[in-house]
């Protein structure tokens, strides 16, 4: 089917990460899940967050707004917020949250859709959202502590989740939404035999979106170490490959074969500091290996180190959009 895409101008500007939460909003969560408190408190928490949110890219001038990533927490808790049949625990190993079927799986909720109907009620903007990604719901499900392979069972359960994610990412593209990403998890962990399979999981979700809408697929790169193997880069048929500051940029370009290339240019230090992390020097030589039309700027949200620490300033927040859209004007100037 023929669609077009959003137009978009040169390096076009957005965020990355998650950047709506309040220790208010956590608290909120956690005492919904623990049965002792209401949602309706966490959804008025929720909408106001996403209301000042939209405000703060508007006033910076960002091409697409994004919601912040408002579904992500540190508990797990969007997780049994979203799916039925899930019971969440805690790893004692690692400390982090970890899934278990304790039933048939099904959507118990939308995990953006109604964050996507706030967005288009308070911005006329392109819109992006994220979504997590199959190889991130395996690995919530598998929890591996290291490097291996990833068990046939957690796959299976990654096959199950995919329906779902599918019918999630439709609805969000029947919507309008111009960008959407697919938060994954840097795959060497599996090792290599199992590259095929999660590759397959990640592509199957793309592959529907463009058989059905004009949207820009992402698959954005987490900060997990070790070096993203050529062949899962080359593999990937999403529109546009996004990566965290962990991430060499110049590792992936003779991988790319004409994806899009989203790069982290503004990050927030653990201190809480903002800091541009490349300069605009060294962006303008990526013009000639990827082509000026197919870079995408971000801001990242999460204090790389400490991910789900308290809030930083507002002040903060808004100087680090401002970079974002001053390098974006640069850039733009030395392409002219």
């Amino acid at each position: 089917m023929e669609m077009s895409r959003v137009r978009l101008p040169l390096f076009p500007t957005s965020t990355t990460g998650r950047w709506c939460r309040s220790l208010e909003l956590d608290e909120a969560r956690r005492n919904w899940a623990s049965g002792k408190g209401d949602l309706g408190r966490v959804l008025d928490l929720e909408q106001g967050h996403l209301r000042r949110w939209v405000e703060q890219q508007a006033a910076a001038g960002l091409d697409l707004v994004t919601d912040g990533e408002m579904w992500r927490d540190a508990d797990g808790i969007w997780l049994i917020r979203w799916l039925e049949g899930v019971r969440l625990e805690r790893n004692p190993a690692t400390g982090r949250p970890r899934a278990r079927c304790a039933g048939p799986l099904a959507r118990r909720a939308s995990l953006a859709g109604d964050r996507l109907r706030q967005l288009l009620t308070f911005s006329s903007a392109p819109l992006k959202l994220s979504l997590p990604g199959p190889h991130f719901l395996l690995r919530l499900f598998d929890d591996p502590a290291g490097p291996e392979d990833a068990s046939d069972a957690a796959l299976e359960v990654g096959r199950a989740l995919l329906d779902l994610l599918k019918e999630e990412a439709r609805e969000l593209c029947a919507a309008g939404v111009a960008m959407l990403v697919l938060d994954e998890t840097t795959p060497s962990f599996t090792g290599m035999d199992a590259l095929p399979q999660t590759l397959g999981l990640v592509n199957g979700v793309t592959d529907l979106l463009h058989e059905v809408s004009a949207v820009r697929t992402v698959i954005r790169l987490g900060e997990d170490p070790g070096p993203c193997p050529p062949e899962w880069v080359q593999g990937l048929r999403a529109s546009q490959l996004e990566l965290g500051r962990a991430l060499a940029v110049h590792d992936v370009l003779p991988h790319l074969g004409g994806k899009e290339l989203g790069v982290a240019v503004v990050d927030l230090c653990p201190s809480g500091e903002v800091m541009q992390e490349q300069q605009v020097a060294e962006l303008s030589s990526l013009m000639e290996a990827v082509g000026s039309d197919k870079i995408f700027l971000t801001a990242r949200g999460d204090a790389v180190g400490a991910p789900f620490a308290a809030p930083p300033r507002e002040d903060l927040l808004q100087g680090k959009l401002e970079m974002l859209a001053r390098t974006a004007l640069e850039l733009r100037q030395h392409a002219m």
